[in-house]
């Protein structure tokens, strides 16, 4: 066989394992389907990568080596780390099996909904078989599955009250019917749940991060500590000159970012604005491919569900086109419309998404797509163009500090992660070191903290890769930056031997 039907047949057989992760992509054979949740179609998930592993020895080039790499980090993290053991992550799991069905506008709503209506009816049968998977769970991971328990009903009444209003009320009744049980089977899952033995035995430890690390093409972590510390000294460097130019002071930076904003009837208009002047930019820093974005009042039967704004990106095997809501009664600094047009959509993550969507490959699509193996480039990319918008001048003192303040949380949560990992901090530890360095208090940093303790080195991601990036595309054209953009979410070292 060839390498490219190597790659097909095994993206094949992932979308149909994972019928919620084709429907991402834009593959819509099985939308009506549910992955297993049995510990059996985990090990089948490991076995497959690994027969393709050892097929791939016998292929070289680009694609075979970043196949090979790619999975190899997914068969040390599933195979060796093992995470899956001891979180029981099967509720949360519920809302990515029909959020992208409700929220995506790619069929009539009645065919979507009965979609969900399939996926719901057999999510009861999921859950069931996902605690079968458990080992030694964690305590703080059951506590995030226990919330998720508690909130999932409320997508699901959501759900459940716009079926109500379809004409296909027999379809609305069936709906309705599925939310129910499901709910039922949440129920019985949070006493299952209530029922286990915990262990507050979490980290992975230095060397297991580090080889997390390694097969991320990322620095160690004594590296990432190194970084996040020289970034934490720098950006508030930054932070307290940006609020020093609005004539506050650096102990009012959040307040000062956030006091100027538009009423809730001018909000759509200035987003509209602001994106178009961030295309203007975008079209300086690379050669814009053939895109649109519909920028848009939130529909109101998404508003629940989208606070602020939310951005549906291109799919790689899809044709919808990307939108951009925006909830007009949200949280909308002016400094954030600005800052969220820029990362969000133009030069950022919109731009980042249509390039990697016009030139598919089979080996990025394993690559950057399914874990966190590429996050270094697509995070990175997000801190890049911010950087690059302030050093070209763009956006006001505003502006300035908002980016300032983004720097700062990216460092403060790469030291968090890898510190949390290597016994450095408790999560109480990690909540106060939010809320002293970052300004994020309360609630937001225990959950914070708490969540970045199942993602071992994710959260240096976007640390590290704006970091290359900045080195990579120093003194670089917009020519080469496209170049970039067209070899998509890998890591940003796969990219560095892909140009030259």
């Amino acid at each position: 066989m060839t390498l490219d039907e190597l790659l097909d047949d095994y993206l094949d057989g992932v979308l149909e394992r994972n019928p919620h992760v084709a429907t991402l992509l834009g593959v819509h054979e099985y939308d009506s389907e549910l992955p297993s949740g049995t510990r059996a179609s985990v090990e089948d998930e490991i076995e497959a990568a690994r027969d393709l592993r050892d097929k791939l020895d016998g292929f070289d080039g680009y694609e075979a080596e970043l196949a090979r790499a790619s999975l190899d980090y997914d068969l040390y993290e599933m195979d060796e780390v093992r995470v899956w053991e001891r979180d029981p992550q099967a509720a949360d799991a519920v809302v990515s099996f029909v959020y992208p069905l409700y929220t995506r506008n790619f069929a009539p709503f009645y065919e979507r909904m009965e979609c969900i209506a399939d996926r719901l009816e057999d999510v009861p049968d999921y859950l069931s078989e996902s605690r079968d998977r458990v080992e030694e769970p964690v305590e703080g991971w059951v506590e995030l599955e226990k919330q998720a328990c508690e909130t999932v009903p409320g997508l699901l009444q959501l759900i459940a009250d716009e079926a109500g209003e379809m004409e296909r009320q027999d379809l609305a009744y069936r709906v309705s019917v599925a939310c129910e049980k499901t709910v039922d089977a949440l129920d019985k899952h949070l006493e299952w749940l209530d029922s286990l033995n915990t262990s507050g035995d979490w980290r992975v430890g230095q060397d297991t991060l580090d080889e997390l690390l390694e097969r991320r093409c990322m620095p160690p972590s004594e590296d990432v500590v190194r970084l996040a510390e020289e970034e934490i000294e720098a950006a508030s460097d930054a932070l307290a000159e940006a609020v020093e130019g609005l004539g506050a002071e650096p102990t009012d930076a959040v307040d000062a970012v956030e006091a100027d904003r538009p009423s809730h009837d001018a909000v759509l208009d200035e987003y509209i604005d602001a994106v178009r002047e961030a295309r203007s930019f975008a079209a300086e820093v690379v050669e814009l491919p053939e895109e649109g974005v519909n920028v848009a009042e939130t529909p109101e039967y998404l508003a629940p569900l989208v606070p602020d704004t939310a951005y549906f990106e291109p799919t790689p095997f899809g044709d919808e086109t990307p939108s951009y809501y925006v909830t007009s009664s949200g949280d909308h600094p002016r400094a954030e419309i600005v800052g969220r047009s820029v990362t969000d959509l133009y030069p950022g993550t919109h731009v980042q998404k249509t390039f990697a969507a016009a030139n598919v490959s089979k080996a990025v699509v394993l690559a950057g797509q399914f874990n966190a193996f590429g996050d270094d480039f697509v995070e990175g990319w997000r801190g890049y163009v911010e950087r690059l918008a302030v050093e070209s001048g763009y956006g006001d003192a505003r502006f300035e500090a908002y980016v300032a303040r983004n720097r700062l949380v990216a460092a403060c949560r790469a030291l968090i992660d890898v510190k949390l990992q290597t016994g450095e901090m408790t999560l109480r530890d990690a909540a106060s070191f939010l809320a002293d360095e970052a300004g994020i208090e309360g609630e937001q940093a225990v959950a914070e903290a708490r969540e970045y303790s199942r993602g071992p080195g994710e959260q240096a991601s976007r640390l590290v890769g704006t970091r290359r990036l900045l080195e990579l595309c120093d003194s670089r054209d917009a020519e080469f930056r496209s170049r970039l953009l067209e070899g998509g979410g890998v890591p940003v070292e796969f990219h560095k031997r892909r140009l030259g």
